[in-house]
């Protein structure tokens, strides 16, 4: 048998892709040859320049050949050794409602740093009453506020998030930044008492257990998708993988990854578990307690502020606000500096993917995925949406963002009282 040549087999995947049907055609980063190129890559059989050299070309040849031009890549250089430290800030809860002639405010928690303050809001419009048509719609929606603190400091406020005539949820941001010590705010002339009760949590960093890289990539892969790319199949990685000579077509591990994946696909936190693949050697121990969680649990429910923020690890670093739970799951409010890839077009053969673990004090994993959330030059701020809910017993849960070789624990101690 020839030796495996990863260059040829990207070509020859290529030129299938011209051949192939028009939607096979325009699936682009999610494609069969993309994800085969990353795989080759993250196993050390080809370089990033030859892989991407290889992608690129087909993507423009489908593009012109599709009548839709050249695809504009981007590639995120190489992660920073030390990103910037993030700033500090002081996240307060509050759940206070305000009732305006037009609509109801309800500010979850109030987040001050040194050059914003944010208010993390659910806004709603009585029934049968809307904005302005200028303002509809879940992307045309805007609330402009007066802020003041309890210095005189004045700025105004811009909404980010989504929803619809009746709904949104997301996050007011001033245009200047508040006082952080401040005692009180008012929004819109009412006042908000910030009364400090944030837990302290412990936070370290750690390197990725080392094994089989393709095991490894494989499980990460799985643990990394978010919900615009659950669609993409596992079965054109496993197959380069295959032809590489990385896996072994009879593994039984590859059962259980294909299960877990359509686990993931199901709709709702409790999708998880409810036809889980029996336990095998060589399942990492997340994925074993996230397809069976533990019986007999009591979904928690509240909210607690956090002050938590990660050295870096694997070129970015994590600052985590507030927690927020109920029967369905929970959310964790996060900012991710410098950057990661997420969303529909968030894809590039360097782009750094990270998968959101977590781990409660009786040992039930969790996994996350980006819900809202919203990108800048410096980086990112969004939801984390997490499954299943909470054990109401859990006296801790401990984030585990994890990139491709380190990860962070972040422990937050689970007092419900104070929200």
């Amino acid at each position: 048998m020839a030796p495996f040549d990863p260059e040829l087999y990207l070509r020859l995947l290529g030129e299938r892709g011209l051949l192939g049907s028009f939607e096979a055609r325009n699936r682009g980063f999610d494609g069969e040859l993309f994800e085969a190129a990353r795989a080759l890559i993250a196993v050390g059989a080809i370089e990033l320049p030859d892989a991407t050299e290889i992608v690129e070309g087909y993507e423009l040849a489908s593009g012109l050949r599709n009548g839709r031009g050249p695809r504009q890549h981007f590639h995120r250089s190489a992660p920073p050794s030390s990103p910037a430290n993030p700033e500090p800030r002081r996240t307060v809860l509050c759940n206070v409602t305000i009732e305006r002639p037009t609509e109801e405010i309800r500010v979850r928690s109030v987040t001050l740093s040194p050059n914003e303050t944010r208010m993390r809001v659910l806004i709603r419009t009585p029934l049968g009453r809307r904005r302005r048509s200028s303002q509809r719609g879940p992307m045309a929606a805007r609330f402009n506020y007066q802020v003041t603190d309890d210095r005189g400091g004045k700025s105004t406020t811009h909404f980010g998030g989504g929803g619809n005539d009746h709904e949104w949820r997301g996050q007011l941001t001033t245009s200047q930044p508040l006082a952080m010590d401040t005692a009180w705010i008012e929004l819109d002339g009412a006042r908000i008492e910030l009364v400090d009760s944030a837990s302290l949590s412990d936070v370290t960093i750690e390197t990725v257990p080392d094994g089989d890289h393709a095991h490894r990539y494989l499980w990460h892969w799985l643990a990394s998708l978010d919900r615009h790319r659950q669609r993409t199949s596992l079965e054109p990685i496993l197959r380069v993988l295959i032809a590489a000579g990385y896996l072994d077509v009879e593994d039984p591990t590859l059962e259980v990854m294909r299960e877990a994946l359509e686990a993931r696909r199901q709709p709702g936190p409790r999708a998880l578990g409810g036809s889980a693949p029996a336990l095998i050697d060589g399942v990492p121990p997340e994925w074993q307690s996230l397809l069976h969680p533990k019986p007999n649990r009591r979904p928690a429910s509240g909210s607690i502020a956090v002050a938590a923020v990660s050295p870096p690890f694997d070129g970015i670093a994590v600052t985590v606000d507030e927690l927020t739970a109920d029967a369905n799951g929970w959310q964790a409010e996060v900012d991710v500096t410098p950057g990661i890839s997420a969303g529909p077009f968030g894809g590039s053969l360097d782009g750094l993917r990270v998968a959101w673990w977590a781990v409660d004090d009786r040992g039930q994993y969790y996994l996350g995925q980006l819900g809202q959330w919203s990108s800048g030059s410096d980086g990112l701020t969004g939801t984390l949406e997490f499954g299943p809910a909470i054990d109401r017993a859990a006296k801790t849960i401990t984030l585990l963002p994890t990139g491709p070789t380190e990860r962070a624990r972040i422990e937050i101690p689970l007092d419900w009282s104070a929200g």
